[in-house]
């Protein structure tokens, strides 16, 4: 197996079965935004904890915890899927205006005017 290091022992979670304690070792995971990783080995359950943050650098298999590791991933969180192209044309469109509106506020006052139709 592979050891996550930086992980938080909550221990043994008390269900009846491995198969269980690694359900809610998974589940304690999930319910928490913090947790990005979770692993289960030696009869207990360890996972991430938000002001201890650990990265894919930290996962090893040279620990002596390593090969009692049963089971564990890595949560990963966020959109699931592309941004819609409406999303993509309304950005580019609101940038263009943005620009056009950046360029006008810098130019106001300068050019040929009703009363000045020969300023520069």
């Amino acid at each position: 197996g592979k050891e996550v290091r930086g992980l938080y022992c909550i221990g043994a979670l008390g269900a009846d079965t491995e198969a269980e304690d690694i359900r809610r070792c998974r589940l304690l995971c999930k319910s928490d935004l913090s947790c990005g990783f979770w692993q289960y080995g030696n009869q207990s359950c360890w996972v991430e904890q938000g002001f201890q943050p650990v990265s894919a650098r930290n996962i090893t298999k040279h620990t002596a915890l390593a090969p009692w590791i049963v089971d564990g991933e890595q949560v990963l969180r966020g959109c699931p899927h592309d941004p819609h192209p409406l999303w993509i044309i309304t950005g580019v469109v609101e940038c263009a205006l943005g620009s056009l509106a950046l360029l006008w506020a810098v130019t106001t006052g300068r050019g040929p005017t009703r009363e000045h139709p020969d300023a520069k």
